[in-house]
């Protein structure tokens, strides 16, 4: 479909997009319908302003960069940049598919929205075994504490709270899910794929996950390894 000439071929394109997204990127369905939400939008605007004939190879630079300013007015910086990425993966499964030029994709500007968001927080192996080494296990608390009976959540991250402070290991989040990162952290930097973390996180999609593939170091640094020397 090159041509949009009706709402209907807007809902049909959205949908197609919609489904890429779904079955080929393997984004949780929450994201999929966020960003064809924002897509249906952008091409409902472009349809009417075309007079209800709507080129998708037409799609040029300076309707993207109209549009996003336009939106700059009722977005935060973080929600335009999120709009620009949507944009951008849109129109490269519009090449993908043939429907307009790849080079529109880098039409797209880039939105500045602050600093990076930094890898989750977890517990060093010299802070985990601190944390472990709180736990008295002479006492019947630590005894509880350590290899107890089931307890709640609320419970869990209680006395996980308590045992941080107790081991003098400060963190912005005092609670249960700290282990939890630390868990997911160690496993990564240990060479374990994201899907195996996922399927023991009880993820059920793996864009939950990804964020522990940033602190693979040991992988980085096996990546980033000098180029061979070719000998003559």
């Amino acid at each position: 479909m090159k041509h949009i000439t009706s709402p209907q071929g807007i809902d049909h394109l959205v949908d197609a997009y919609q489904q890429h997204l779904r079955h080929v990127k393997g984004l949780a369905p929450n994201t999929c319908a966020n960003y064809a939400r924002e897509v249906q939008e952008f091409l409902t605007l472009q349809w009417k302003k075309a007079g209800g004939d709507l080129v998708l190879a037409r799609l040029g630079g300076e309707n993207l960069l109209k549009y996003l300013t336009r939106q700059r007015s009722r977005c935060q910086p973080v929600s335009l940049q999120y709009l620009a990425s949507t944009l951008r993966s849109f129109l490269r499964f519009l090449a993908l598919s043939g429907q307009c030029p790849a080079e529109l994709v880098h039409a797209v500007p880039k939105i500045q929205a602050g600093p990076r968001i930094a890898s989750p927080h977890y517990l060093s192996e010299a802070q985990l075994q601190r944390l472990l080494a709180s736990f008295d296990p002479q006492i019947p608390r630590g005894a509880r504490d350590q290899g107890g009976a089931p307890l709640s959540n609320p419970q869990v991250s209680r006395l996980t709270a308590v045992a941080l402070r107790r081991a003098n290991l400060i963190f912005p989040r005092l609670g249960a899910q700290l282990l939890r990162r630390t868990f997911a952290t160690h496993l990564t930097q240990r060479g374990t794929s994201v899907k195996a973390v996922a399927d023991l996180l009880g993820h059920r999609y793996l864009n939950c996950t990804q964020l522990y593939a940033h602190v693979n170091l040991p992988m980085l640094q096996e990546v980033a390894q000098p180029w061979p020397e070719v000998t003559p």
